[in-house]
């Protein structure tokens, strides 16, 4: 079996780092972005691969000769000009006579190929995908209404989830034959097709293990990490930050807290007890962070009203809790600024916050000021 990799784009987001090289050719560690993918494929059982190349292809070519010295047997399909995702694809025809994998070469994967093909032959399909499972939050509260207005229901900042494209696919060798020679067509082109054509397009779906490093800021986000950790991290989904449900507790949250003193050994039913006394006073908030479906932060929000002030509120944010494996990724003052914004809301004219000595100065950062042992907030 072959691999063809789609590695002729522009790089357009990335530069001015792709003024002199392709995007595939930039680094990650002492290896090429694009080394790192056919290390994987190859891990995969797969040792031959078709490279379609076009802007700056003799750089690549240069890096990786015939595929040798990776083990490899490596083969080139050149175009004058970029021609998109299928159009790229269409250019490695000539080399391909069976099933075959296509990968986009800005991306980098850590889940079983090997499941993938297995699972495209089981089912006779004619083109599997990869589809990861992608997380965002709705910064606002959501209302459900009746086509006359009438409320239904309020969803408070939800979390949404959509299968999104990989860009890594198992495709028989005829799915070439829906791709126009020499014209830019995208991949979406071709799976629309062999839709209507009534060909078998099935799916697998990834949570995890999958980067596209299509930006500026990806790329530098995953070069530090792999600076920081020595290998590719592939958790570079955003955190979200919500308001606790009660189905947390089951995802790490009591497990959370145990960083500040153990509280995962605690009964379930008492957990939810009291969880549920906390969401009936609206002056008791909790927020998580989030990743992947699991819990990995969380902080407090206490409001009290003062007789100073004229009656006015006071916030008071304790227990901010970041796993240690999550430490350094600005998660704790995500948490802060979530809180702070709801105190805002509940027209709080200071909030306090607890905190060691040691990370002071990154919450100086944010607006808060030293006094006496904590740090206060002013909501002006």
């Amino acid at each position: 079996m072959k691999a063809v990799i789609l590695a002729g784009g522009l790089g357009t987001r990335l530069r001015p780092l792709t003024n002199k090289k392709p995007k595939p050719m930039l680094p990650l560690g002492n290896k090429p972005l694009l080394e790192h993918l056919i290390k994987w494929i190859r891990k995969n059982g797969v040792k031959d691969i078709v490279l379609c190349v076009s802007y700056l292809h003799e750089t690549i070519e240069k890096h990786f000769g015939d595929g040798s010295k990776f083990g490899m047997n490596i083969e080139y399909a050149i175009s004058k000009k970029p021609l998109a995702t299928a159009g790229q694809l269409k250019t490695a025809q000539k080399f391909i006579d069976d099933t075959f994998v296509c990968v986009y070469g800005d991306s980098l994967f850590d889940f079983s190929l090997r499941n993938m093909i297995a699972d495209h032959k089981k089912k006779k399909s004619f083109i599997t995908m990869s589809l990861y499972e992608y997380k965002t939050s709705i910064q606002y509260g959501v209302i459900g209404t009746k086509n006359n207005g009438k409320v239904l229901s309020w969803n408070e900042k939800p979390e949404i989830k959509s299968k999104i494209n990989m860009g890594c696919y198992v495709m028989e060798p005829t799915t070439l034959n829906f791709i126009p020679k020499n014209k830019t067509y995208g991949m979406d082109d071709v799976i629309k097709k062999a839709i209507s054509k009534r060909k078998t397009v099935n799916s697998i779906l990834i949570r995890k293990g999958f980067v596209d490093v299509g930006d500026k800021k990806t790329y530098e986000k995953l070069r530090l990490e792999h600076k920081k950790r020595g290998k590719i991290w592939f958790n570079m989904s955003e955190i979200i930050i919500r308001e606790i449900e009660e189905n947390d507790l089951e995802k790490g949250f009591l497990e959370s807290l145990d960083f500040l003193r153990k509280a995962s050994d605690i009964d379930k039913n008492k957990a939810k007890e009291i969880l549920k006394k906390i969401k009936q006073n609206t002056n008791h908030i909790i927020h998580v962070a989030v990743d992947d479906n699991k819990i990995v932060g969380s902080t407090t929000l206490f409001i009290e009203q003062k007789f100073i002030h004229d009656g006015g509120l006071v916030g008071h944010i304790e227990d901010v809790v970041v796993r240690k494996d999550y430490e350094g990724k600005g998660i704790g003052i995500k948490l802060v600024m979530s809180m702070l914004k709801r105190a805002k809301e509940k027209n709080c004219y200071k909030t306090i916050l607890d905190c060691k000595d040691n990370v002071k100065q990154f919450y100086e950062r944010i607006g808060f000021k030293r006094e006496s042992n904590g740090m206060r907030y002013d909501h002006s």
